[in-house]
């Protein structure tokens, strides 16, 4: 099994300490304050990834690689954004059309939560009409447009009036099922540092050479806290 970086790596790695009902600011004060508990959750994380449930070859699986193995018919489940709804549906690539239902993921001693995500816009610095391109981001972002890109993406709204729109609900009928209902309400925000490509690089490095077996848990999690600190006291 080769060690593999992927970012996803970290926002599961975020959602473990959530499940037990512990929340922070920051990578490194987490780390600090229950480094067993680190120990347990990413031995967990190992365990998982070593068993029969999941391919042999998962940690080198990318969101591509992980939704085509679902719509092909070869997984049963997976943890993934709200576009895959789409794609399970969609009737020109998935072998599994309608047979796709949604649900919290497995919960913690304080419940279930997932790490909210969220898609961004921007206009290239050296464009010829950055009037034109702001106008089309204001578009994309508001009402109309966010409609859009939920019926034809399956991006799920940050408008609340969007999840009550039928023409969104007809596209994506899950948007009204308890399942998701509940597990967007647990989402729970990636710790807000200065330096979060560097901090999540760190983790990602020290999660995945423990996944591929390159590397104990315990000299991860030990590797992650200090890496965290340097990097967070520059």
């Amino acid at each position: 099994m080769g060690f593999f970086v992927y970012p996803n790596i970290d926002v599961e790695f975020r959602e473990m300490p959530a499940d037990t009902g512990k929340q922070h600011d920051a990578y490194v004060t987490m780390l600090n304050a229950q480094s067993s508990e680190i120990d347990v959750m990413v031995k967990k994380m190992v365990e998982i990834v070593q068993s029969d449930v999941v391919p042999s070859n998962v940690t080198t699986f990318m969101e591509p690689e992980s939704h085509t193995a679902l719509i092909e018919g070869q997984s049963p489940f997976i943890r993934n954004w709200p576009y895959q709804y789409a794609l399970a549906n969609d009737q020109e690539q998935s072998k599994i059309v309608g047979k796709v239902g949604v649900a919290p993921l497995p919960a913690g001693d304080k419940g279930s939560a997932a790490a909210l995500g969220g898609w961004m816009t921007a206009i290239n610095k050296y464009s010829k009409h950055p009037k034109e391109a702001w106008e089309f981001v204001k578009f994309m972002t508001g009402p109309e447009g966010q409609k859009i890109s939920a019926i034809y993406g399956g991006l799920a709204p940050t408008l609340p009036e969007l999840f009550k729109d039928e023409e969104v609900l007809k596209a994506n009928p899950f948007f009204a099922e308890e399942g998701f209902v509940n597990a967007l309400n647990a989402a729970v925000p990636r710790p807000v540092v200065p330096n979060y490509p560097e901090i999540s690089e760190i983790i990602q490095i020290n999660v995945s050479k423990a996944l591929a077996g390159e590397m104990t848990v315990e000299q991860a999690v030990a590797n992650m806290e200090k890496e965290m600190k340097a990097a967070l006291n520059k």
